[in-house]
C-alpha cells in the first residue's frame, strides 16, 4: 500500500492490518478548500488510495472484512473517515449491486480535532459497529442533502454505536436553538430512522441482530425508541416493494 500510493499518487500513507480491518491513513493539507468544500485534486488522491486498498485486498490471502481510509487536513484540524465492507466492494465489482446501492453502503464521517488520531488507537471493526456507524452516516447524509429535514430536526451531527443488548444507539447533537419536542419533528425523525435502519437490516440480513434502535441527544435524553417488530415490518415492506418493482 505504501509503495503503490507513493508511486501512483505521491501520497505518504500509514497502513495497518488490525484483525480483519485494513487501515490506510494519510495527511492531506489542502483537503478542504477556503469555501469548506473538498478539493477535487485531493478527492482524486483519496479515490486512488481507496482503489489501491481494493487492489491490495483482492490480491492478499489475508481475510479482510473492512477497508478504512482516514485523511486529515492538519491546517484546519478536519479529519475524514471512509469505511467499506469488503464484500460490498466485490459485489460492486461483480455487478451484483448497483452504484447507488454501493453508495448507500459507504460510511462517511468527518470530525474536528486538535490532534491527529494515533494509529495505535485503530481497532478491528465488528459488523454491529459497522451497522451503527453506517446508520449514523446515512442520517448525516440525509440531513445535508435534504434542507427541509435539517430545518425540522435541527441536528448537526450523528454518531452511532452498538450495545451488547442488541440495541443500536444513535446520538444526535442538536443546535442550541432546537425545540425540545414537536409532533411533526418527532414523526420526521421516526420516519428517517425507520427508513434507514430497516434498509440496513434488509441489505445485510440483520433481522435477528438489531433488536431495537434508541435515539438520544448529547445530554443522554432519549428522543426515540423503536422496537424490533417496527424495523422488521418496514424491512419486509421494502423487500416486497422491490420484488414488485
Amino acid at each position: 500500500m505504501k509503495e503503490l500510493c507513493r508511486r501512483d499518487y505521491q501520497m505518504d500513507v500509514d497502513t495497518r492490518l488490525v484483525g480483519k480491518t485494513l487501515y490506510v491513513g494519510t495527511v492531506l493539507d489542502g483537503l478542504v478548500g477556503q469555501d469548506l468544500s473538498l478539493r477535487m485534486e485531493m478527492l482524486n488522491k483519496l479515490e486512488g488510495a481507496m482503489l489501491n486498498s481494493v487492489r491490495v485486498a483482492l490480491s492478499t490471502d489475508a481475510e479482510l472484512n473492512f477497508l478504512v481510509l482516514k485523511a486529515r487536513d492538519s491546517r484546519l484540524g478536519v479529519s475524514m473517515t471512509l469505511i467499506r465492507y469488503f464484500p460490498d466492494v466485490k459485489s460492486l465489482l461483480y455487478y451484483r449491486i448497483s452504484r447507488s446501492d454501493s453508495e448507500d453502503r459507504l460510511v462517511f464521517e468527518t470530525i474536528n480535532s486538535a490532534e491527529q488520531e494515533s494509529p495505535d488507537s485503530w481497532k478491528d471493526i465488528t459488523m454491529t459497529e459497522f451497522y451503527a456507524r453506517l446508520a449514523a452516516s446515512r442520517m448525516g447524509r440525509l440531513l445535508s442533502s435534504n434542507p427541509l429535514v435539517g430545518v425540522f430536526l435541527q441536528i448537526h451531527r450523528v454518531r452511532g454505536d452498538f450495545g451488547t443488548d442488541g440495541v443500536m444507539y444513535l446520538t444526535v447533537d442538536k443546535y442550541t436553538s432546537a425545540p425540545s419536542s414537536h409532533l411533526l419533528t418527532d414523526e420526521i425523525l421516526k420516519t428517517a430512522v425507520v427508513d434507514i435502519v430497516s434498509d440496513i437490516i434488509g441489505k445485510y440480513g440483520a433481522k435477528d441482530i438489531i433488536t431495537a434502535v434508541t435515539v438520544k441527544d448529547e445530554t443522554g435524553k432519549i428522543l426515540l425508541t423503536l422496537k424490533e417488530n417496527e424495523l422488521i415490518k418496514s424491512a419486509e415492506q421494502r423487500k416486497n416493494t422491490k420484488h414488485l418493482g
